[in-house]
């Protein structure tokens, strides 16, 4: 009986996960500038510090303040104090989504999410120093923001994922810097993050400071599952340390299920493999901190350098290795996936086991000819049809829910816009219809992290 009763319970909470309706009433007003009122009402509105840091607005569970459209400038920085919560989050949104920018300036992080169950939703963010959006706090989800270039290379990161239990979804982030999505720098004991459905391009213009590539996840941060991204490498120049467009080391009991990482034919990027997992990795932010890998999932992977690029011969797709000096690592499993690299996969035993894995030196070399990576090949199921929260569903992933998002706000910050659904048709082939549901996105309202990984 006492299973049935948990059964039951997790049924229903995938089943709000994957509910949508149309966004939720405001309550609430903000603009970008000029902003006088204390009430935040829609005649007298008010500037978003107003209401955050407002000791009732900012704690009222079920508040919707909704940002006009304009260019917000300056730091945000939501207070330890904001709390909303379980099933009535507090909200901060756009009016009309992708017409609110935050630009603050150069001097700071641009936005950074504290407190307790909230959502950010449908804005765009760039101009950061730092990182463009910090994400602290437990219990945040992050819906429909593309995060542009950040104020310079260096160290920066993009989006930098900190509290626990925080979710991005339907996201993208894009320029320079870092990393443009990093779960983990000097984030030891931080558990429970999602990053789902969102793309992420590294473009370098001359970084010769720090290891940049497009997704990061390690440093001890555990339960950590990225499920449908997207990550690619394409720099203006080359940088002396660049690394992967995915990279995970030092955690345990995370995921990577139903991703694409991708270099394309005239993509430029040197480093010397596609998605590499280590048991461990050393840095300044964890030096003497060994802590192995243990009990890792990868599960339904795409790990593709064009056959075609300048780097192919030397970039291996799927590195997965021991590296010392720490402990060995145990229970890591990449299964149901595909590569293609000029060199070949790489899968260090007893820290990595692989099974089921095709790999070659072309798609056709790899899954065979008359074959389709999207429905025939062994990652097929998982980059066809969504994964939530570890599931895999049958709700069809395509086409690419930020598309014209992604496309917009690269070409209002002066970068090459990339069309995400036509370019993974360009290098894989046309996707099938069974992979696709092409009705207009109407984005997840009522969803809230439902804790199941």
């Amino acid at each position: 009986m006492k299973m049935f009763k948990v059964v039951i319970v997790m049924y229903v909470l995938l089943a709000v996960v994957v509910s949508v309706n149309s966004q939720p009433a405001c309550t609430h007003y903000a603009v970008a500038t000029g902003g006088t009122g204390s009430a935040c009402s829609l005649p007298v509105p008010c500037t978003i510090q107003t209401f955050i840091n407002s000791a009732s607005l900012a704690t009222t569970p079920g508040n919707v303040l909704c940002l006009n459209a304009g260019t917000y400038t300056g730091q945000v920085d939501v207070p330890t104090t904001f709390a909303g919560a379980p099933g009535n989050p507090i909200w901060i949104r756009a009016l009309n989504e992708g017409q609110v920018t935050f630009n603050q300036g150069g001097s700071g992080f641009a936005f950074r999410t504290q407190g307790s169950w909230g959502v950010l939703w449908g804005v765009n963010i760039y101009n950061g120093r730092g990182s463009n959006l910090l994400i602290r706090g437990s219990n945040w989800v992050v819906q429909r923001v593309v995060a542009g270039p950040t104020a310079s290379t260096g160290t920066e990161d993009n989006i930098v994922v900190a509290g626990s239990n925080n979710t991005i979804e339907d996201s993208a982030a894009f320029g320079v810097g870092g990393k443009q999505i990093a779960a983990g720098a000097s984030q030891a004991g931080v558990t429970n993050n999602v990053i789902r459905r969102v793309w992420a391009v590294f473009n370098d213009d001359g970084d010769k400071v720090s290891p940049v590539g497009a997704m990061e996840q390690g440093y001890g941060q555990d339960t950590v599952t990225f499920e449908n991204v997207l990550g690619t490498n394409n720099q203006v120049v080359n940088p002396s340390q660049e690394q992967g467009p995915f990279q995970t080391f030092r955690s345990d009991n995370s995921k990577v299920l139903g991703s694409i990482f991708y270099i394309g034919a005239s993509d430029v990027a040197t480093a010397s493999e596609v998605f590499f997992a280590l048991t461990d990795g050393g840095s300044a932010q964890g030096a003497g901190n060994y802590d192995p890998s243990d009990n890792n999932v990868f599960r339904h992977i795409v790990s593709f350098i064009h056959p075609s690029n300048a780097s192919f011969a030397t970039t291996r797709a799927l590195r997965l290795n021991y590296q010392g000096p720490g402990p060995h690592g145990s229970g890591n499993v990449l299964s149901d996936s595909v590569g293609v690299g000029g060199v070949g996969i790489s899968c260090q035993s007893p820290d990595y086991t692989c099974t089921n894995v095709q790999y070659g030196t072309s798609l056709v070399n790899a899954i065979g000819a008359g074959k389709s990576i999207w429905t025939e090949s062994n990652a097929g199921p998982g980059i066809c049809k969504r994964y939530i929260n570890g599931v895999l569903t049958d709700e069809p992933l395509w086409p690419w829910p930020m598309n014209q998002r992604i496309i917009d706000f690269m070409t209002a910050r002066g970068a090459t816009p990339v069309d995400v659904t036509a370019t993974m048709e360009s290098l894989f082939g046309p996707i099938p219809a069974v992979c696709r549901s092409d009705a207009p996105v109407i984005p997840v309202t009522s969803k809230v992290r439902s804790g199941f990984q």
